[in-house]
């Protein structure tokens, strides 16, 4: 089957597809498609309208997404699955795929301005488990389970529903891993599990990875294994284990930590084994009665652009550790402990060299530092500047033998640099010009 390439352009509000949608305005944008409010002309059903991005480099790639995502959604069938309602090929706009319009917000919002409770979030991840235990049962495994992708409506009773969306890269039977034309890893690094991370073939049980990540993040505020460097995330998904969620969250009940420590383990043998079973667990939790709020996060984010050099050593430490825990392939830990060696040394330098760079920029002018006195055998005593100096004649010294001067940051005041001036002679603790009357004490007058 051929399948069309992206249009060139976007299409403006007003322009029509397939001649039946009219667009209303833009809604947002994904990795390869953009999606349009729209609306039938017939019907006049308010329909949410999905198209490749003009990006000549998605080609066939992003329309066997397209075509994908349409026949998961409608072959699967579930209220907590974005109902596909049309999809197509149009002459002007290449091809379209016609969404259920969904009136809500993403989980990830919700979550971080603390407007969901936790009995409401286990309900609203039940709701998930149901949803991809339906599409396992059809052989789909979603591969990018995260907080974007379950949006929140509400049904005619005003009960909150989630909806999974962007089926864009299921597969189905156990199919393997890589789908685009480059070789490149298909999800979101920091829910993504271990075998996925390493573009390893995956199952069922990857999405239940996924979904423990999920709600780890959820309760706690932040991924399993967080941090601002994908690359850092990738390397610690594949090399470390997953933090206990009892030691994020000291408060959460053995029956919740052990629902998503099990979920996050490394390796699928140790996951809960189907969808089903994880829900039957995650329904038993005390939390799931609990009308907590969860905290509002919207001020408290890192807003970081990049591990500090302190946190990238701790990252390596953790990887080190970790890369001697047994896993079934240890020539991937190997490879991976040295790419973050490798990526940990690069933010490093940079952090370092950054430090550096803002310490010259910063650094206050440099002020002389007074010497002390020179050192005599003879104990002395220095006399007041308005005394009068021993009565005791000048002492000439030989051109060759070294003269002990105040130091100076001019020319004119040093005898060695300027021939012409009086030179300066050492006696006991005090310096003195010839005559005794000129007395320049070691101080600031001397520089």
């Amino acid at each position: 089957m051929t399948l069309p390439f992206a249009t060139p352009t976007l299409p403006v509000a007003g322009a029509v597809v397939a001649e039946k949608y009219v667009l209303k305005r833009l809604l947002g944008a994904g990795g390869m498609g953009v999606v349009y409010e729209a609306e039938h002309q017939i019907t006049r059903r308010r329909v949410a309208l999905k198209l490749l991005r003009p990006d000549p480099s998605a080609g066939a790639e992003g329309a066997a997404r397209v075509l994908r995502e349409a026949q998961a959604s409608s072959s699967i069938g579930h209220p907590n699955i974005v109902e596909v309602l049309d999809a197509g090929t149009d002459a002007a706009h290449g091809m379209y795929l016609v969404l259920e319009y969904l009136d809500g917000e993403e989980l990830a919002v919700a979550v971080e301005r603390g407007g969901v409770g936790t009995g409401a979030l286990i309900d609203l991840v039940l709701q998930v488990l149901d949803a991809l235990g339906a599409a396992h049962a059809q052989g789909f495994v979603h591969r990018d389970i995260k907080p974007e992708n379950v949006f929140l409506v509400r049904d005619r009773d005003g009960a909150q529903r989630a909806k999974l969306l962007d089926f864009g890269i299921a597969r189905g039977g156990g199919g393997e891993q890589r789908v685009t034309a480059t070789g490149a890893v298909l999800g979101t690094p920091w829910f993504m599990s271990p075998e996925q991370a390493r573009g390893e073939a995956v199952d069922a049980r990857s999405d239940l990875w996924s979904v423990g990540a999920m709600l780890f993040q959820a309760l706690t505020g932040s991924a399993p294994f967080d941090g601002n460097n994908v690359n850092v995330v990738m390397v610690a998904v594949i090399t470390t284990r997953a933090p206990s969620l009892r030691s994020r969250l000291p408060r959460a009940s053995a029956a919740l930590c052990e629902v998503v420590d099990r979920a996050l383990q490394r390796e699928p043998d140790g996951r809960w084994e189907s969808a089903a079973a994880m829900a039957a667990a995650l329904r038993a939790v005390p939390e799931r009665t609990s009308r907590a709020a969860l905290p509002d996060r919207r001020d408290t984010r890192d807003g970081s652009s990049r591990p500090t050099a302190d946190s990238a050593e701790a990252m390596l430490s953790e990887t080190l550790r970790a890369s001697l825990v047994p896993s079934r392939s240890t020539g991937h830990v190997v490879a991976a402990t040295l790419v973050a060696m490798a990526v940990v040394s690069v933010v490093t330098f940079a952090v370092v060299r950054d430090r550096r760079h803002a310490e010259v920029a910063h650094a206050p002018p440099r002020t002389a530092i007074p010497l002390p006195p020179p050192v005599t055998p003879h104990a002395a005593t220095v006399e007041p500047a308005t005394a009068t100096a021993p009565a005791m004649p000048a002492v000439a010294l030989p051109a060759e033998v070294p003269v002990a001067t105040a130091p100076s940051m001019h020319a004119a005041a040093h005898p060695l640099l300027h021939p012409r001036a009086t030179p300066v002679v050492a006696h006991d603790a005090a310096v003195h010009h010839t005559p005794p009357a000129a007395h320049v004490p070691f101080g600031s007058e001397a520089f």
